[in-house]
């Protein structure tokens, strides 16, 4: 065979070899997406750090002295990449009551999305969810606040400026501290140190209510401008969610979540952070983005019941409520498991309305080791679970 003739048919073969073989790196999204997990002596004792990235943003969760047993987990770095700057120079996230991490996990590791799961000394559990160059964290308050009040802490030490959405048609004003004072309260009257009388509040939180959600945002002005935002649910009595919105003077917020004073039982709920860079005008409206969806959106279903634990006599009619956020559609199926094998369709479809009676039959098979799945007919992308099994007896 001619050398030519031989050159030709290496280079076909080598043509071949690249259509055949998929490009693997144009398939990743975000090459940077990942969450690590690792460890860190403080104070003489060992507690685990989570460091959760993408190309947009890095978080850092460590321990910090602080909170009510001494040494508290909390958000310690936020970094916004693109600005090559730390959002936090104090802290974010953090809780009063539910002290250091003692576990991690990692329970999703997708290649569009990763969710690290976190369980505090003192019984508290949430999930950190980080998406492919989103500069969003979706964040799972599964338990919180076992024993006490559950407040929610974000307090930057950066300087800026406090928006919320609504707040120009507010009853009060935020040019002032409003710590300890609430700013929005539907549960106290009056607190200590706060030295006035106020409300009652709307529980719908009035004219700061969008779309079930308070938005608030703290940062630069200007469109240039950084800062951070914050994106919970407001309680309505049977979802999770927050009563009290305060405000810190130096910068940033305190929620507190659902009920106050030692109410033990709060559904779990989702809350949303986010990064922005075009000044907190601009953040309020990229939180009502994330919220309609048309941002890297926060869209979910939550089931909160049965969610574990609970006991269900066949025979009887119970009741499998969830909520949603954003954009899940007008309807939900729902199915049954058991030790993770599909066991029936409770419902193919039924009314997104939070709530639908099961009449267990009473030849329904015994066990301790039930589940429930909810998913969005419009997108089966949109799911939850029961987060621990229940119970048919």
């Amino acid at each position: 065979m001619k050398s030519g003739e031989k050159m030709k048919k290496v280079v076909l073969a080598m043509l071949a070899l690249v259509l055949v073989i998929p490009n693997s790196s144009a398939a990743i999204l975000d090459p940077s997406l990942r969450i690590n997990i690792g460890s860190e002596v403080f104070n003489g004792h060992t507690y685990p750090t989570v460091t959760l990235e993408n190309s947009v943003q890095k978080v850092v969760i460590k321990t910090q002295t602080g909170g009510m047993w001494g040494v508290e987990s909390v958000i310690k770095d936020w970094i916004l990449k693109s600005a090559g700057t730390d959002i936090v120079s104090r802290f974010l996230d953090a809780n009063s009551f539910r002290g250091p991490l003692s576990s991690a996990a990692i329970t999703v590791n997708g290649e569009n999305s990763k969710t690290v799961r976190l369980n505090y000394a003192h019984g508290s559990i949430s999930e950190y969810t980080i998406s492919a160059n989103s500069p969003i964290i979706k964040i799972k308050y599964e338990k919180y606040d076992v024993i006490k009040t559950s407040n929610i802490v974000d307090s930057p030490g950066i300087s800026g400026v406090t928006r919320v959405y609504g707040q120009a048609s507010w009853l009060r004003s935020i040019t002032g501290s409003y710590y300890p004072c609430a700013y929005w309260d539907s549960y106290e009257r009056t607190l200590g140190g706060c030295g006035i009388t106020y409300g009652p509040d709307p529980a719908n939180a009035g004219s700061l209510n969008y779309k079930g959600n308070i938005i608030m945002a703290f940062g630069q002005t200007g469109t240039t401008g950084i800062g951070f935002g914050r994106i919970m649910p407001i309680y309505t009595g049977t979802n999770g969610g927050i009563r009290i919105l305060k405000i810190f003077s130096g910068g940033g917020f305190e929620p507190y979540q659902a009920n106050a004073n030692g109410q033990l039982t709060r559904p779990p709920h989702y809350g949303y952070i986010y990064l922005f860079r075009q000044g907190v005008d601009n953040a309020i409206i990229q939180g009502k983005q994330i919220i309609d969806g048309s941002s890297t959106s926060p869209t979910s279903i939550l089931l909160t019941s049965p969610n574990g634990g609970e006991n269900w006599s066949k025979g009887t009619t119970k009741t499998i409520t969830w909520s949603s956020v954003g954009n899940i559609g007008s309807y939900v199926k729902i199915d049954l498991y058991k030790a993770g094998v599909f066991k029936q369709t409770i419902t193919s479809s039924t009314p997104n309305d939070g709530s639908h009676p099961w009449q267990i039959s009473s030849t329904q098979t015994l066990g301790t080791d039930y589940k429930i799945k909810i998913t969005s007919k419009n997108n089966s992308a949109y799911y939850d679970w029961s987060n621990n099994y229940f119970k048919i007896y």
